[in-house]
């Protein structure tokens, strides 16, 4: 389990990465685009497209790291009240849930790719799919990610059971 633990965070390291790269992209090409349209006068065509697309990326990365980290936006009304064996169930059904999500994302985003990836982007002439390849990636991290959150619930307090 150790080295499960080890291994998602080195995963999530290496997305939080690329997010930062992404967001310094965005960052860019928005500069440029406001840049070149008010003080140049003539927009530059890609910048735009450029920055929606890695903001796709951006976002839909950032979801499998809030999976990992705990970081989703939860209504905790039902959970808070619950103890012990009840509430390891509860959260184990939510994660449930979540896993499913990232296999929705993973098999409809793999056949998106595979519908638009002979499309190309206006501006960037980019393959669709491509841009549309987060969805799949996204959804096999959010499903190793959910694996590694329930194994921790039912690992780390069966060991402390155990210590007690």
């Amino acid at each position: 389990m150790k080295y499960y633990n080890k291994l998602c965070e080195a995963i999530c390291r290496g997305i939080m990465a690329i997010c930062a790269a992404l967001a310094l992209v965005l960052l860019i090409s928005s500069f440029l685009q406001v840049f070149s349209r008010y003080v140049i006068g003539s927009a530059i065509t890609w910048t735009d497209e450029c920055a929606r697309y890695c903001y796709i990326w951006l976002d839909i990365l950032g979801a499998a790291v809030l999976v990992y980290r705990g970081g989703h936006a939860v209504v905790d009304l039902l959970s808070k009240k619950l103890k012990g064996p009840a509430r390891k169930v509860y959260d184990t059904f939510c994660f449930i849930v979540l896993g499913y999500m990232g296999v929705i994302f993973a098999v409809f985003g793999y056949r998106l790719c595979q519908v638009t990836i002979s499309q190309t982007s206006p501006a960037l002439k980019l393959p669709m799919g491509l841009v549309y390849g987060v969805l799949p990636i996204s959804g096999i991290l959010i499903g190793f990610f959910t694996v590694n959150r329930v194994l921790n619930l039912w690992i780390q307090a069966d060991n402390k059971e155990e210590r007690a």
